[in-house]
């Protein structure tokens, strides 16, 4: 099972800074590098592959970074890095009722838990796609989806 890691790069002003120095030998890329807000790419959410151990300097990084505002999620799956970027790409455009784009922050814990609610079983298989487990916190509370069919480990 691979870990990966959703960071928010506009949590707070030096989050893309941070971001490019504590993931600097990790795979990772700009969510928004080829869609239109590409130039908002440092004030977006960035994919990025994550150790197998969990004790490293990113780690602890990410759950200081998570402490304040729900601005780190963390993902596992079995899929490689290209699969998980390029599904997580895929949602980002939400069709609105009225035939307009919207940009769907499912990145945002506040958004998802939001998600999770209205979501029918069907659209929340597509937003986890190749996802096993989703957690984030928020106000100081762990929250986990797990794709049905998958087992807690």
């Amino acid at each position: 099972m691979s870990r990966y890691a959703i960071v928010d790069a506009s949590a707070f002003e030096d989050t893309a800074k941070a971001l490019h120095y504590y993931a600097q030998d990790l795979r990772h890329r700009s969510l928004f590098e080829r869609q239109p807000e590409a130039a908002l790419a440092d004030l977006g959410p960035w994919l990025l592959q994550l150790p197998d151990h969990s004790h490293t300097q990113v780690d602890g990084w990410l759950r200081a970074l998570a402490l304040e505002k729900p601005v780190v999620a963390w993902l596992e799956s079995r899929a490689d890095f290209d699969a998980v970027f390029d599904h997580l790409e895929q949602c980002l455009d939400l069709r609105r009722p009225d035939g307009k784009i919207a940009l769907l922050r499912f990145w945002d814990g506040r958004a998802l838990l939001r998600l999770h609610r209205v979501f029918t079983q069907w659209q929340w298989q597509q937003l986890m796609g190749p996802i096993e487990r989703w957690r984030f916190h928020m106000d100081g509370k762990p929250h986990t989806f797990e794709q049905p069919g998958t087992e807690a480990a």
